[in-house]
């Protein structure tokens, strides 16, 4: 059994704390037609910007279109402050694990259905090299698909029994989990007990193998 080389985190909701409601709070500040907003409420597809098919620019228009949001210039810049207003404060649990994972010889990737104006955000760079930040928008896929696990896997050069794969979504990591990953669904409460005994557990089987000579 190999050992872990790659812990593979999602950003929002496992990394930081993250929410739309600054962005629903401005929508409903600037539409003309509330009951409009409200029946649309749902109906915003993030999908095509996550992949990077869309601008940030026309997505913004396709937003105030959507909502009955007079359209101006600074639209962009003002739904852009919005968004990275819902970006709060890191996980502390999630950065003291990033931490015992280097520390374990166990490098930190990120994987994430990001929103490319997001994608810099958050504190952890000091414990993630550059290379090792996945995009759903750079990639041209998103989670749960198959096969943007299979992109990382051959960026990283390595087997999926070698990597671990954190995300909040059960869907994402059931779907890294059916490829041979380890995939944990990321609580707060619960990841560091979750994460110390898969990786923890792996160590000491190799261990008891090269003991045993096997």
């Amino acid at each position: 059994m190999a050992k872990y080389k790659y812990c593979i985190w999602d950003m929002g909701k496992v990394i930081y704390v993250f929410s739309f409601r600054p962005l629903d709070k401005w929508c409903r500040e600037n539409t003309t037609n509330l009951e409009t907003y409200q029946t649309n409420l749902k109906k915003l597809d993030y999908d095509a910007f996550m992949k990077g098919d869309i601008s940030f620019s026309d997505w913004s228009r396709d937003l105030c279109i959507l909502y009955s949001i007079p359209w101006r210039a600074s639209r962009p810049a003002e739904i852009n402050k919005a968004l990275h207003q819902g970006v709060s404060a890191d996980f502390e649990i999630t950065r003291k694990m990033m931490g015992k994972m280097v520390k374990s010889g166990i490098e930190n990737c990120i994987l994430s259905n990001a929103l490319p104006i997001l994608k810099d955000t958050g504190n952890c760079w000091d414990l993630v090299k550059k290379e090792h930040c996945f995009t759903s928008f750079e990639l041209g896929l998103l989670k749960p698909n198959p096969q943007i696990f299979e992109a990382v896997r051959s960026n990283l050069g390595c087997h999926f029994s070698e990597m671990i794969f954190i995300d909040d979504k059960k869907i994402n990591t059931e779907s890294a989990q059916r490829l041979g990953i380890t995939a944990i669904t990321f609580t707060p409460d619960t990841i560091a007990s979750r994460l110390d005994a898969a990786v923890f557990s792996r160590i000491c089987q190799n261990s008891h193998k090269r003991a045993d000579g096997r």
